[in-house]
C-alpha cells in the first residue's frame, strides 16, 4: 500500500490462519520499497492532473506496483503467494459525493505478476453511501483486540475502539501529512525524532485556531482535500519559523488525540508517527494513557498487514468491511478480484 507521506509503497509477505473466533499472523517479511522523484511527482500532481492523465497514471502505477511486487518476491525468493492485496494509493476520497479513487489498476498488477489480485476496497462502501474509511478497524478486531485502542500516526491521525462488544472508529486529525508537508518545504522528508519541533516555540495564536478550526466540524473521514481546504490556508496566515510551525503542530495534533482518550487506556500505536519521540512524548503528557509501541515490524506495516487481511477475507466472500464504522446499511465483503 501507498500511504499519504509518499515515502514508498510498503509491500508485506503474510501468513493467515485461523476462522471468526480467532485469527493468528505472521509478518515473513516487510520492506518498503522507495518511490524515485518521478514516481513521486507523478503522485503528488494525480489530484490536479486531467481525465486522460489520470487514466493512464492509474494503468501506469498499476504496472509500477507489479514491478515493485516482482523485486519483492525475487529479493525474498518466495516460492508459494496465494494472491496480493492491492490498498493503492488514494487520488480523491469524497464519500458525500459517493465517489473515491485508488489508482493502480488491479488488471495491470495482475498482469504484471501473474498472480490473483485483490483491490479497490473502498468504491463499494462508499457506493453503498458509507464513508469507504477507516477499513482499518475490521484488523484491529480480529487481531489487537486486547488493546483499549489502536492508534494510528499516519498522514491522518485515527484510532478505534470497541465499545458494549461494537467496534467503532475515527479519523481525528492530520497528522504527518502536515508535519512532512512543511518539513519537504526545507529539503527534509520529515522532522527526525522531533527534534525540530522540540526546538521550536507554540504560537498560541496559530494553536487556538488550529483547534477551534471548521475543519472539525467536518465529519467522517479525511482526505487531502480537507487538509488543502482548511489547514493549508490558515498555517500559512502566520509566516512562522519551520520549528515553530512543527512544535505548534505537535501540540495541536497531540491535544486533539489526547483529548479522545481515557487516562491509563492501553493504547497500541503504530504509523510513522510513531518514531517521532517528541510527539510520543508529548502524547504521554496530555493523554495520561499508556502509549504502548510494538516492535518496528508492526510499527511500519500493521496497514499492509491489516489490507492483506482484508484481501484474504474477501476472497473467502466473508465480511471485511464493519458498518459500525463505515456507517453503511450493513456489513459487507468489498473488493474487486482480478486474475492474470
Amino acid at each position: 500500500m501507498s500511504g499519504t507521506s509518499l515515502d514508498g509503497v510498503d509491500v508485506v509477505y503474510v501468513c493467515f490462519e485461523g476462522t471468526d473466533s480467532g485469527i493468528n499472523y505472521d509478518i515473513i517479511h516487510g520492506e518498503t520499497m522507495p518511490y524515485d522523484e518521478t514516481w513521486q511527482t507523478r503522485l503528488q500532481q494525480a489530484y490536479y492532473t486531467d481525465a486522460a492523465s489520470l487514466s493512464k497514471l492509474h494503468v501506469d502505477y498499476g504496472f509500477y506496483l507489479g514491478r515493485v511486487v516482482r523485486s519483492f518476491i525475487a529479493e525474498n525468493r518466495i516460492k508459494t503467494l496465494d494472491f496480493i492485496a492491492s490498498h493503492g494509493h488514494t487520488v480523491f476520497h469524497q464519500p458525500k459525493e459517493r465517489y473515491t479513487l485508488q489508482i493502480g489498476h488491479g488488471a495491470a498488477i495482475a498482469q504484471s505478476t501473474g498472480h490473483i489480485v485483490v483491490c479497490d476496497f473502498r468504491a463499494q462502501d462508499v457506493i453503498r453511501g458509507g464513508e469507504g474509511a477507516p477499513l482499518v478497524p475490521l484488523g484491529d478486531e480480529y487481531l489487537f483486540s486486547d488493546y483499549d485502542y489502536c492508534l494510528n500516526i499516519g498522514g491522518f491521525a485515527n484510532y478505534s475502539y470497541a465499545e458494549k462488544g461494537v467496534r467503532l472508529a475515527k479519523d481525528l486529525c492530520p497528522a504527518n501529512i502536515l508535519l512532512n508537508h512543511y518539513t519537504r518545504q526545507q529539503g527534509l522528508p520529515y522532522d527526525d525524532g522531533g527534534q525540530l519541533a522540540k526546538a521550536g516555540r507554540i504560537n498560541t495564536e496559530l494553536l487556538q485556531a488550529l483547534n477551534t478550526s471548521d475543519f472539525y466540524i467536518h465529519a467522517g473521514s479525511m482526505a487531502y482535500e480537507h487538509v488543502e481546504a482548511y489547514f493549508l490556508p490558515l498555517i500559512e496566515q502566520y509566516d512562522l519559523a519551520l520549528e515553530d510551525t512543527l512544535r505548534t503542530l505537535v501540540e495541536h495534533i497531540a491535544g486533539v488525540i489526547a483529548r479522545t482518550l481515557k487516562p491509563n487506556a492501553s493504547v497500541l500505536t503504530t504509523g510513522g508517527g510513531a518514531y517521532n519521540a517528541f510527539f510520543i512524548e508529548r502524547l504521554r503528557q496530555l493523554s495520561g494513557a499508556d502509549i504502548k509501541l510494538p516492535s518496528p515490524v508492526l510499527i511500519d506495516y500493521k496497514e499492509a498487514l491489516i489490507f492483506a487481511l482484508l484481501g484474504w477475507l474477501r476472497l473467502q466472500n466473508r465480511v471485511n468491511i464493519l458498518s459500525s464504522v463505515t456507517h453503511v446499511d450493513k456489513d459487507h465483503s468489498s473488493g474487486q478480484v482480478y486474475y492474470p
